[in-house]
């Protein structure tokens, strides 16, 4: 039987003080105990509690979130998935401005579909586009010193663009005075090297040139920083995605706990990064919370049997989220990460700092160590540590990345 909430979480949670794990496992409590749930009704000052939720939600009442032409479109197309096209239908049911711009938009499209064709319009097209030509063609030939002009300009645009197009490519990160044969030969199937296998495959703006130049010195004066100090220094990013202890409704036994792995602490790439943590031995299956920064949950996975999930959704970039996984064993839920560990927190990097670390990345492609750098001074901790342990195992300074890696293990504490 499943212990009952003492009075001390009752009270916190009636008063909204609850941390969001400890949250999430009191309201699954509550949702199975009746007597837990008439004794938290008991603190509950309900007349009080719904005027200040009325009036919070008063604001609200005015701002409708329509659906936008995009969504009205793929609907129309039967391209939305189906938890998507529900939501959509749902909203068309309430509101009746969405609804008429759904109607006019389908009559756009039936009117497009039957708007008739003109007949010979094709060839009257071609006819003016022949005579045109003519014209020009007599007149070039009636003026022979504008015709080799023309020519001879024609010429030296098509030199121009063979020279352009054959100059090689500068580097960013390397001097120009030193040979550097091999820079692009791992990069000639499009790959990057050593790249981490959670890379997200989204599509991002490219930086210009002048950012590249700009990004490529800023990167490779930090890097000679951090390999003469022979340490990494904690990003900003990092001391933010630092968790909270956690202290949740109870200390579980030693038999029943299990931890996260990944992401924790650490900015990822990927927005929608697979989330590891360890079996529990005897769990029949898991399922997956994840949290936004204002603690509202984003997005709850279906009861899985494996020790990794990847949500369907893509995560917004550039923002905090905090995770935590409930094993269901013996009719009992046991919650991670457990009092005393932290809140499992991570970010996903923004989209300009992704855009602004492709083509260093794929200069640095043949050094594991310098990568390695790179990425743990952006807060990418899982991927400075799987390049640092590369450059030790293709004996690249294996005593400086062991003490770099070092310094990243010293950020996670």
């Amino acid at each position: 039987m499943t212990e009952h909430l003492s009075s001390h979480i009752i009270e916190l949670l009636t008063a909204g003080q609850l941390s969001p794990a400890e949250l999430l496992t009191a309201t699954s409590h509550l949702a199975t105990c009746v007597e837990c749930r008439q004794k938290a009704s008991e603190r509950v000052d309900v007349p009080g509690r719904a005027q200040q939720l009325r009036a919070q939600l008063q604001p609200l009442s005015t701002e409708i979130s329509h659906t936008d032409y995009e969504q009205l479109e793929a609907f129309l197309d039967d391209s939305l998935s189906f938890t998507d096209r529900e939501t959509v239908k749902r909203h068309l049911d309430s509101c009746a401005t969405c609804l008429k711009e759904k109607f006019e938009l389908e009559m756009l499209r039936d009117n497009l579909k039957t708007y008739p064709v003109v007949a010979g319009s094709t060839g009257m097209l071609k006819k003016e586009q022949e005579s045109s030509w003519q014209r020009i063609t007599a007149m070039l030939w009636m003026r022979p010193a504008q015709f080799a002009l023309l020519t001879v300009a024609v010429a030296l645009i098509a030199i121009g663009a063979v020279l352009l197009f054959k100059r090689p490519p500068s580097s960013l990160l390397t001097n120009k005075n030193s040979a550097s044969p091999n820079n692009n030969e791992a990069n000639q199937n499009g790959q990057v090297a050593g790249a981490s296998p959670n890379a997200s495959n989204d599509e991002h703006p490219t930086p210009n040139g002048a950012g590249n130049v700009a990004a490529a010195a800023s990167y490779q004066n930090m890097i000679k920083q951090t390999m003469d100090a022979q340490r990494v220094s904690t990003p900003s990013a990092i001391r933010d995605l630092i968790g909270k202890e956690s202290k949740l409704l109870g200390a579980s036994e030693e038999q029943d706990r299990f931890a996260l792995v990944s992401p924790m602490g650490t900015v990822i790439r990927s927005a929608r990064p697979t989330f590891r943590w360890q079996s529990l031995p005897g769990a029949s299956s898991y399922s997956v919370a994840i949290l936004d920064s204002q603690l509202n949950v984003v997005e709850h996975s279906s009861p899985t049997g494996k020790a990794n999930w990847t949500p369907l959704h893509s995560l917004k970039r550039n923002e905090v989220y905090i995770w935590q996984v409930t094993a269901l064993t013996d009719g009992r839920e046991v919650t991670a990460p457990a009092a005393p560990a932290r809140e499992a927190r991570f970010k996903i990097l923004s989209a300009e700092k992704t855009a602004a670390l492709a083509p260093v990345t794929t200069e640095l492609a043949e050094s594991h160590l310098k990568l390695g750098i790179v990425y743990a001074h952006e807060g990418l901790l899982d991927d400075a540590e799987q390049q640092f342990r590369a450059a030790i195992a293709g004996g690249e300074d294996p005593a400086l990345a062991r003490k770099l890696l070092q310094s990243l293990s010293q950020m996670r504490r």
